[in-house]
């Protein structure tokens, strides 16, 4: 009984967990660029790889590949072989 008790009590905080996590991803955190036109997201993500790919001395295309594939800046450094001095 203490396990059905249990379960009916976590299930409704991991649903609720699940949809706040999916809404924050999706607008960022209390909206984040929820109130911005889409052309001004993209120029301003297009911006950030530009400078990412011009700090470490690789092609924009290269540093949109890894952000696709989900790597970090580190692991992007360490991939290339990038000197961080």
């Amino acid at each position: 009984m203490k396990h059905k008790t249990l379960m009916y009590s976590i299930l409704p905080v991991l649903s609720l967990g699940l949809l706040t996590a999916n809404v924050a991803s999706a607008h960022g955190f209390f909206g984040g660029f929820a109130d911005l036109p889409l052309e001004e997201i993209a120029s301003r993500q297009q911006s950030a790889f530009q400078k990412e790919a011009e700090i470490l001395g690789i092609s924009v295309d290269e540093v949109k590949t890894a952000w696709a594939e989900g790597k970090t800046i580190k692991q992007i450094i360490e991939e290339k072989s990038i000197d961080q001095k």
